[in-house]
């Protein structure tokens, strides 16, 4: 479902609404206390909820200090931190050669992973 810049808040709003309203669609704890919390004026409104909630489940995966506790459905952690790390996560791009995977990196790291590829090609070579 794609929302359009224009007349966003209203349609976001709709949207939202509908989503919850079905019975067969499974919405994220942590993603409807934020989205119901928030207000979404803009795209750039949903991707900062997002943002956080990302953030915080980040920030306890890698076992650093929160800058606050809020994240209080506990239930709802386990579905998000596969977003971010299980395998089908959209993070972790498919086995491959780099160069069918490349749209996946910006430019710095593909510079970057060239490099590396062309050292272990190196290292077949004379190993």
């Amino acid at each position: 479902m794609r929302l359009k810049d224009e007349n966003f808040q209203e349609e976001a709003r709709i949207t939202w609404e509908k989503l919850k309203s079905e019975n067969r669609r499974q919405i994220n704890g942590l993603v409807q206390a934020r989205l119901d919390a928030g207000q979404l004026r803009a795209k750039k409104d949903l991707v900062l909820i997002y943002t956080e909630l990302f953030r915080e489940i980040l920030v306890r995966e890698t076992n650093t200090v929160p800058e606050s506790n809020s994240l209080p459905l506990e239930a709802a952690v386990p579905a998000l931190r596969d977003v971010l790390f299980g395998s089908q996560s959209p993070t972790r791009p498919p086995d491959g050669n780099l160069a069918d995977l490349q749209f996946y990196f910006e430019e710095e790291s593909r510079v970057q992973l060239g490099k590396l590829e062309k050292e272990i090609d190196s290292w077949k070579v004379t190993s």
